[in-house]
């Protein structure tokens, strides 16, 4: 089944998932950051039974696991049936965490590809940002949605609109994966896009870059951050308006940040954004020498066939 869905999900599309599981593999150095994420056949192969149940023994523990449950109940009736179904399971010793920090990249890394299903060539860009969720970040967050987030994005209009260089651009601080208010450890900022044949990478990343430039260099106006503050508060509520949505965010909020409460704290730190931490973190961060840039190109037509 696992095998199934990375034929479904990578290997039998075009473009696979190369933004996220290339891009990483390329852009950090500990394996704990850089491995493959999403499985890849040669581990599934040789993993064996004993491999697998040795994984559960040591990580599938009631003191290594949180409970999400949101309803119309009762936390007494909560913690009762907590304590009557999971009381009698034994805590179960936890292997030492992994060393998993690491700080940004000095020299730009690229990587070319090609895709026997592509069509048009794509290009994903990735900058290392900070772990956790403190000021730099949650700026690298919104800054990430002036870049990204639809139509009114500058990339989009700079790159799709504008320019005419792509035809697509999508991304933000931890893209694709979930959102980026959940996340614990080493990520990025990156996006991803199809460009036009006849165009060169270069071009695309350059211009890209360049827009970057002239927010790390003036900012942007305080209306536009207020748009994007008010499109991202409405984001936040929205992805959390399920209870079943609330349930995940607060049971992986305690799991990854230590604090279930730390949900209720985002829209107050997006608010807290100001046009000088834009400024700044795109000048810090959003820099080439930390830059990771994969260009992915259709194969040419006898490889595509498999000759």
């Amino acid at each position: 089944m696992v095998k199934e869905e990375i034929r479904v999900n990578v290997k039998n599309r075009p473009y696979g998932l190369f933004f996220w599981t290339d891009l990483v593999g390329k852009a950090f150095d500990r394996w704990e950051n850089n491995h493959d994420g999403y499985g890849s056949f040669e581990d599934l192969d040789a993993a064996s039974l004993k491999d697998v149940e040795a994984f559960f023994g040591s990580y599938y523990g009631p003191n290594n696991a949180v409970i999400g449950i949101v309803g119309d109940v009762t936390p007494d009736e909560v913690f009762a049936k907590a304590e009557k179904y999971f009381g009698p399971l034994p805590a179960r010793p936890l292997p030492k965490a992994s060393e998993i920090a690491e700080g940004m990249n000095s020299a730009e890394r690229t990587l070319d590809e090609t895709d026997a299903l592509a069509r048009v060539p794509a290009v994903a860009v990735g900058y290392k940002v900070p772990m956790g969720i403190g000021k730099d970040y949650v700026a690298l967050v919104v800054l990430g949605d002036v870049l990204l987030n639809g139509d009114a994005s500058r990339l989009y209009q700079g790159l799709v609109k504008g320019k005419e260089l792509m035809s697509q651009i999508q991304g933000g601080v931890n893209f694709p994966l979930d959102n980026a208010w959940r996340n614990g450890g080493p990520t990025m900022l990156s996006y991803f896009g199809l460009y036009k044949p006849g165009t060169s990478v270069k071009t695309v990343v350059d211009a890209a870059q360049a827009e970057i430039a002239k927010v790390a260099a003036s900012g942007i106006p305080a209306p536009e951050l207020s748009r994007v503050k008010s499109k991202m508060r409405a984001d936040f509520y929205s992805g959390i308006e399920l209870p079943i949505n609330r349930a995940d965010s607060l049971a992986l909020a305690e799991l990854v940040l230590g604090d279930a409460n730390a949900i209720n704290t985002i829209p107050g730190q997006i608010d807290a954004v100001s046009v000088a931490d834009l400024k700044r973190v795109a000048a810090r961060y959003l820099t080439v020498a930390n830059r990771t840039v994969i260009d992915r190109k259709p194969a040419p037509a006898a490889e595509a066939k498999g000759e």
